[in-house]
């Protein structure tokens, strides 16, 4: 079969049969960071058996655990797609023909035999919020492979990125490892460090780990597929775990660097969540920042210029946008 063309990539049939490679379930979302690693394995030639999304509220007692996601040329009752959404792993799986399910518990016997019928030798997993069960780990083979964007053992949970701005590394990455049944915790088997420079979006720390795993997971898919995949377990001595941050992680206390708070201000701006600065005794709520100088100081505190705000940090300046419904 003629390879089709998907947004550049030159992506080969996903149907069973088209390649002796390993055929794998995809599980993802509906965002940016699932489709690189979906159009990375179609264009490997790797066989994609289904792709399964999350529900996307909780199921009422009486609908299906296990929904087909069919093309629909408007939103429906199931507003996954809308014709002016932007491009997600559902419309590429509605390209290639792959069959798309909603679940809800992955627990469920109707998900489990579902699963088993697609008979993958792997499971590929590119940002799905649930924890997936033994007894859906155990179906595959070659196991369950998820791409965490963090140089694990270290950022485990939900928001890595966030924190590694939070904590301000100078460097991050992504790892593909084997799921078990802890919080990315599995043993690791590909994992590809990178640097951060200065004023960097988490939006494109966001996709840069998107394209490197989708690379190495299609590099861990190939070589479970040949029997040749290494793997080594996570020192658990340098393991940390965050969840979900809230308000007061979003604050800034100015006796840090001045870099770190325009380098996560930057970072965490995807959150769609006002910043605070905490100076001389106030809580002044910022959008973004816009500058910042390592080594310049203030006559006071913080000074406020039209709709901007310098602040001292220790040490340097900070040049801020004020939230428009500031003090």
């Amino acid at each position: 079969m003629a390879n089709d063309s998907i947004r550049g990539l030159d992506v080969k049939s996903s149907k069973p049969g088209a390649s002796d490679s390993p055929r794998v379930l995809f599980m993802g979302m509906a965002g940016a960071f699932s489709l690189p690693p979906l159009a990375a394995l179609l264009a490997a030639g790797i066989p994609v058996a289904a792709v399964l999304v999350p529900a996307l509220r909780p199921l009422m007692p009486e609908t299906p655990p296990v929904r087909p996601v069919r093309p629909v040329p408007v939103a429906s009752d199931l507003p996954l797609v809308t014709p002016f959404a932007e491009r997600t792993i559902i419309h590429l799986a509605w390209e290639q023909g792959i069959p798309i399910y909603q679940v809800g518990r992955l627990g469920d016997p109707a998900v489990l035999t579902l699963a088993r019928n697609l008979a993958p030798t792997a499971i590929c997993v590119a940002c799905f919020p649930a924890i997936l069960p033994p007894a859906l780990l155990a179906i595959p083979p070659a196991g369950a492979l998820n791409i965490h964007p963090s140089l694990l053992p270290a950022y485990r949970g939900p928001a890595p990125i966030f924190w590694v701005f939070r904590h301000g590394e100078r460097r991050t990455g992504v790892t593909v490892h084997l799921m078990d049944a802890g919080i990315d915790s599995g043993d690791i088997v590909a994992q590809e460090a990178f640097e951060l420079p200065v004023g960097i979006s988490g939006t494109e720390v966001n996709r840069r780990s998107a394209e490197i795993g989708a690379r190495l997971l299609v590099e861990a898919v190939q070589a479970a597929g040949n029997g040749n995949l290494t793997r080594r377990p996570q020192d658990e001595r340098e393991a940390t775990y965050f969840s979900w941050p809230t308000a007061a992680d979003f604050e800034l206390a100015t006796t840090r660097p001045a870099r770190w708070a325009f380098n996560f201000i930057r970072g965490a701006d995807e959150w769609g969540r006002q910043f605070e600065i905490v100076v001389a005794g106030q809580h002044i709520p910022v959008e973004t920042a816009r500058d910042w100088s390592p080594d310049a100081r203030l006559a006071t505190p913080f000074r406020v210029e039209g709709d901007e705000i310098l602040v001292q940090f220790s040490p340097g300046v900070l040049r801020a946008v004020l939230a428009t419904d500031r003090w």
